[in-house]
């Protein structure tokens, strides 16, 4: 196709029909597939374009074309928020990002396609900031330990802090996640007082002190075995009670420092052989009490 038939045939497209744009390296023998460097005439905006998108699609400057929806479809039927400005409805920059401006958090961007989805949805364009504090406050009034009074927040949230400060009627200042209060959580030591598990922990807390007061050399597994627990739970118990019980592991030890301290001139094959165990855990212990023994 030669330069004079494609001038020809771009008189069809409206938009280079009316000066919108030209090409600026148009050359003869070219085909649909061939791509032109066209700049806009409006707004100085240049774009590779296809020969086929201009001749037979009629496409004009992608730019342009989305700004003039914008003004004369989307603008017109764009809400603004009572503190929200638009500085810059007219086109500003390649990636066509607008400016608004809230009066109470300053600036922010928003693309043109965040614009249009606004528009279609029928909502209100806000500042990113006033919609999450509007959706975190609607949240937390359905919070049942708000509506009873039991905790508030300690200030305002400011719209970006995943960690709120709340106080508690009865434990005073505490920190919490913010998702988790609008979820309806409270106050930490609040739940836990009031939970069944810490009423039924406290029950065997005691059990174990009076256990330990009775046998003061038990091992977990035998509180474990004597009160039906796992000998984790009776770990975890003794030490929230501050009790600290015989493992195993101390059970071991004792049994083999005092075979070798009957028996030192044996090997570790020997004391292996005694204790159950293989020869590498007796040399494996041995060197953790810094003891030097003979393998054979």
């Amino acid at each position: 196709m030669t330069k004079e038939e494609i001038l020809e045939k771009l008189k069809d497209n409206p938009h280079y029909a009316s000066g919108e744009f030209e090409v600026c390296n148009l050359t003869d023998a070219a085909i649909p597939g061939t791509q032109f460097i066209c700049k806009c005439n409006i707004c100085g905006h240049e774009w590779n374009a296809f020969l086929h998108n201009l001749l037979y699609l009629k496409t004009g400057c992608p730019r342009w074309q989305k700004h003039e929806k914008l003004q004369y479809q989307v603008m017109p039927k764009t809400r603004l928020s009572e503190n929200i400005v638009w500085l810059n409805p007219e086109i500003n920059s390649y990636k066509d990002l607008y400016e608004f401006e809230c009066k109470q958090h300053g600036k922010f961007n928003l693309t043109y396609s965040a614009i249009q989805a606004i528009v279609n949805r029928n909502q209100v364009i806000k500042c990113p900031i006033c919609r999450s504090i509007d959706i975190f406050n609607k949240r937390i009034k359905n919070n049942p330990h708000i509506k009873n009074g039991d905790i508030w927040l300690a200030k305002e949230w400011n719209g970006y802090d995943q960690i709120v400060e709340c106080v508690c009627k009865k434990h005073g200042t505490f920190l919490i996640d913010r998702t988790n209060l609008g979820r309806g959580r409270g106050c930490q030591k609040c739940s836990y007082e009031n939970s069944a598990s810490s009423k039924h922990g406290a029950e065997n807390r005691q059990q174990i002190i009076k256990l330990f007061e009775e046998n003061p050399s038990a091992s977990y597994e035998k509180i474990a075995e004597i009160l039906g627990m796992t000998p984790q739970n009776v770990k975890h118990h003794a030490k929230k009670a501050g009790i600290v019980f015989k493992g195993r592991r101390d059970e071991k030890r004792e049994k083999f420092l005092n075979l070798y301290y009957e028996h030192p001139d044996w090997t570790a094959a020997e004391l292996a052989e005694k204790l159950g165990i293989t020869v590498e855990a007796v040399m494996s212990r041995a060197k953790k009490e810094g003891i030097q023994i003979r393998r054979k």
